[in-house]
């Protein structure tokens, strides 16, 4: 066993995406939202900033820390997140490992929604101090190569279904008044 901590790391907005957004602070930069419809469904930007401070990058691991605690979903893009999510991505550049880690600590996650609270959360400190198991770098690895192919067309096919989704919801009414007709 190892603490959490170990196996993954907060993202915390080190990486380049910080300083491009800084540098072009005028244009709104894409904040990840807590409310996700399913797991399997990716993150919709629903609101927008020109000062972010913590980012997602993308295949990193959201998390949502507030009520609901422990939503997961997969960053689609690069984008700044709330207070209400974690960033979390895989030190060993494993994400479908980590990815499979929380979906297995969600019974964890939803006894913070239940346990009398008012408003279910968790903080950094709760995360880290979580006890999972590493394997070692070879199981890993074999792990990696046999699953995330899987877990990538996983990710691929939702990511079409939601722009199929929007395309839909554009058409349709386009068809439905008479503006557009199919031969």
């Amino acid at each position: 066993m190892f603490y959490a901590q170990k196996a993954m790391q907060e993202s915390l907005g080190k990486r380049k995406l910080k300083e491009q957004i800084n540098k072009k602070a005028y244009e709104r930069t894409a904040i990840a939202n807590t409310q996700f419809e399913v797991i399997e469904a990716t993150p919709l930007a629903r609101q927008f900033t020109t000062t972010p401070t913590r980012f997602a990058y993308k295949g990193d691991t959201l998390l949502s820390v507030m009520a609901p605690v422990g939503t997961l979903n997969i960053a689609k893009d690069d984008c700044c997140i709330g207070q209400g999510l974690a960033a979390l991505n895989s030190k060993d550049s494993c994400i479908s490992y980590l990815f499979g880690v929380m979906v297995n600590l969600k019974q964890v996650f939803d006894r913070r929604n239940v346990d009398g609270r008012t408003f279910g959360s968790i903080t950094k400190d709760d995360l880290f101090s979580l006890k999972v198991m590493k394997p070692d770098k070879s199981t890993l690895a074999k792990y990696h190569s046999i699953i995330n192919p899987a877990f990538e067309k996983h990710n691929a096919i939702n990511l079409e279904n939601q722009k199929l989704s929007e395309l839909r919801d554009w058409l349709l009414p386009i068809l439905m008044n008479g503006q557009m007709r199919v031969k």
